[in-house]
């Protein structure tokens, strides 16, 4: 093993803090990327949902940003209510999401 499990933990909960995948009230799955300056995209596969928020069952999503804007691609097997939250953008940049390829607002 590649050292302390303390240093793992740390490690893996950073990596959690950037996904940004939360499920606190039952039914409600939120996704809140947290990228620091200068990362250009994140992609998280089958992110286990526990199941009050729709699991068993994974969400997937695929987040690109450049000088235009965000796109944002989630796929999940049973979104009953999701609350995304984006930004923050300059003026002039856009924000394209899909929730299992259906474009939302």
């Amino acid at each position: 093993m590649g050292g302390n499990l303390i240093h793992l933990a740390e490690t893996l909960k950073i990596v959690r803090l950037m996904a940004g995948i939360d499920c606190f009230r039952p039914g409600l799955i939120r996704v809140l990327p947290r990228l620091p300056n200068g990362i250009s995209g994140i992609s998280v596969s089958d992110y286990p949902l526990p199941p009050g928020c729709g699991g068993p069952a994974t969400l997937s999503y695929e987040m690109h940003l450049d000088k235009t804007g965000i796109e944002l691609n989630i796929c999940c097997a049973t979104p009953k209510l999701l609350d995304i939250r984006l930004g923050s953008l300059s003026v002039g940049r856009k924000i394209h999401t899909r929730i299992n390829g259906k474009s939302v607002k």
